[in-house]
């Protein structure tokens, strides 16, 4: 398999836009948060790994284990198109993430915020917690 670039993997994920959110969704008729990052990456060919045995309120330790498993952490001043952001969806603890897709003129993130629809949306950086970065992939210089 060639390299992935970031923009294929942003491309990946607009193709879900409008998806309904489900818990543990992992379809083109329901995604969750970590399901669209995951079938975005299988529908490029990558193997990630998955483990939908989660509850409605994860466990942030298990949560940061998943990401870990199928990506590196970056600095979040470093993060760039296509980068994977923990982010703080309600409360104080993140649980969440979002990619961004869009770096000016304006940042954006594609998410599946709960009990809703995958969008894209823009970027509040104040909630962001943590930045990874896809393992296998290439920076393509968007």
């Amino acid at each position: 398999m060639s390299a992935i670039s970031c923009t294929d993997y942003v491309e990946s994920l607009r193709k879900y836009l409008g998806v309904p959110w489900v818990h543990q969704g992992r379809t083109k008729f329901g995604l969750d948060c970590i399901g669209l990052l995951l079938v975005a990456a299988r529908d490029l060919g990558m193997e990630v790994y998955d483990d939908p045995t989660y509850s409605l309120n994860p466990d942030h330790t298990r949560f940061l284990s998943l990401l870990r498993s199928n990506l590196y952490e970056i600095p979040i001043a470093t993060r760039g198109l296509g980068d994977i952001m923990l982010y703080v969806e309600r409360g104080f603890t993140p649980l969440h993430v979002a990619v961004v897709s869009r770096l000016a003129p304006r940042e954006m993130v594609i998410h599946c915020p709960s009990r809703r629809k995958v969008c894209e949306v823009t970027c509040t950086p104040s909630h962001i917690r943590m930045v990874f970065r896809l393992k296998g992939w290439t920076d393509d210089g968007s």
